[in-house]
C-alpha cells in the first residue's frame, strides 16, 4: 500500500467535507495493509497524526 491510497482517501474526505458531511472534516485516513506500506507512506504517517497505517500484525498480534 502507498501514497496513491492516501491521496484517494484525501481526495474522498475533501469530497465529503466539501458536502458539509458530518465528521468528514475531522476524520482520520485509515488504510489497511495486510502486505505492509512504503517506506514513504510510513515517513508520512509518522509525520501525520491524520494517518493511521494498521497492518496484520496489528489486527492479529
Amino acid at each position: 500500500m502507498g501514497i496513491g491510497h492516501l491521496d484517494r482517501l484525501a481526495r474522498i474526505r475533501g469530497l465529503l467535507t466539501a458536502r458539509d458531511r458530518y465528521g468528514a472534516a475531522t476524520a482520520k485516513l485509515a488504510c489497511f495493509g495486510a502486505a505492509g506500506f512504503t517506506d514513504e507512506l510510513r515517513e508520512r504517517a509518522r509525520r501525520n497524526p491524520e494517518i493511521v497505517l494498521i497492518g496484520a500484525a496489528d489486527l492479529y498480534p
